[in-house]
C-alpha cells in the first residue's frame, strides 16, 4: 500500500538579517532564533485555521537547523567562565522546538534534527508522516531554519494526513 502524502495546511516564511534577542518574563530566556521560529509557528497556526489551534494538545513539532542557537553559544564561549543558567539552557538546539511548544501549548511529539533543512527534509517528512499515521498526533508543525547570505530564514508549515 503506498504511503499517503502529507497535506500542507499553511506555510509561512520569515526572514530577518539578525533575529532580535527577547525574553518572556524575567526567567524565560531563549536564543533569538527560537523566538524567530516561534513567530513563524504563530503565523502558520493562525493561517491554518481555528481547528488547528483547538487541537494544540494533539499537535507535534519537528524543527531542522544546523546552527539554530549559534548566537547564544557564542555568548557562552566568551563568558569568561561565568555562565548564566538561563543562557546555558537557551543554547540548547532543542529550544527551537521547545519555545513554540511552550508558548502555544503544543503537546504532541517533538523532535529537533540538528542538520540543514536540505539534508533533513526527507527524514522530517517521513517522521511527521509516521507520527500522523500512527495516531500520535493530528497535526505536525514542520520548521526549517537556515542562514542564507546575510539573512536567517525560517519556514513553518502545518501538515496533516488527509483521510484515506
Amino acid at each position: 500500500m503506498p504511503e499517503r502524502e502529507l497535506r500542507v495546511l499553511s506555510t509561512v516564511e520569515l526572514s530577518v538579517a539578525e533575529p532580535a534577542p527577547r525574553r518572556r518574563g524575567a526567567s524565560f530566556y531563549a536564543d533569538p532564533v527560537a523566538w524567530l521560529v516561534a513567530d513563524a509557528v504563530e503565523a502558520a497556526l493562525r493561517d491554518a485555521g481555528d481547528q488547528i489551534r483547538a487541537a494544540a494538545t494533539d499537535t507535534g513539532v519537528l524543527s531542522m537547523s544546523s546552527e539554530a542557537t549559534r548566537h547564544t553559544m557564542r555568548q557562552l564561549a566568551g563568558s569568561g567562565g561565568r555562565v548564566s543558567p538561563m543562557k546555558f539552557a537557551g543554547a540548547s538546539a532543542g529550544s527551537i522546538t521547545g519555545v513554540p511548544c511552550i508558548l502555544f501549548g503544543l503537546q504532541g511529539p517533538s523532535l529537533v534534527l540538528s542538520m540543514s533543512p536540505a539534508a533533513g527534509r526527507a527524514v522530517a517528512r517521513q517522521v511527521a508522516r509516521s507520527w500522523l499515521a500512527a495516531g500520535n498526533c493530528r497535526y505536525v508543525v514542520l520548521n526549517e531554519h537556515e542562514s542564507v547570505a546575510t539573512e536567517h530564514v525560517v519556514r513553518s508549515s502545518v501538515v496533516d494526513l488527509p483521510a484515506a
